[in-house]
């Protein structure tokens, strides 16, 4: 701390499942998209290089556990209302396969949208939408947000 003169954040690395989740709407009228599973074969965190050369370094599927998709949308919805969130997000977890735990690691409230590396357009994908519908969605909820304001 002395070095760089700020405050340090340090956290345990927590072993197990990366997943993602995207999440659509507002306040009781959510909808939880799609867990989905990243699994990387060279590393072991999932940033910005991964993200942006995900074709070679990273390999994505639907999460199929019912224990886990579970927890990952109760979760999610939890974390989100409370946050305030609305129109969409992405919440990345963490879930420990030997304690069966699941850990909240970040809610991104402007998730990446790029057609084919956003993780949040694989998850809203994994839930049967189209990029169309997708944007469609979250523009449909923000103007009729405004539209009651």
């Amino acid at each position: 701390m002395s070095e760089y003169k700020q405050p340090v954040l340090v956290q345990k690395y927590i072993e197990g499942l990366e997943l993602t989740v995207g999440v659509l709407g507002e306040g009781k009228s959510i909808k939880v998209l799609a867990p989905i599973e990243i699994y990387l074969p060279s590393s072991k965190v999932y940033g910005y290089e991964q993200k942006e050369n995900s074709e070679v370094q990273a390999i994505y599927s639907l999460n199929t556990d019912k224990l886990i998709n579970d927890k990952v949308i109760n979760a999610s919805k939890l974390i989100y209302q409370s946050l305030g969130c609305r129109d969409a997000a992405r919440i990345d977890f963490r879930f420990d396969t030997i304690n069966n735990e699941l850990y909240f690691i970040e809610l991104n409230p402007l998730p990446h949208l790029h057609p084919e590396i956003g993780d949040f357009c694989r998850s809203a994908y994994g839930a049967g939408y189209s990029y169309e519908t997708l944007l469609k969605q979250i523009c449909n909820q923000a103007i009729e947000r405004i539209a009651n304001n």
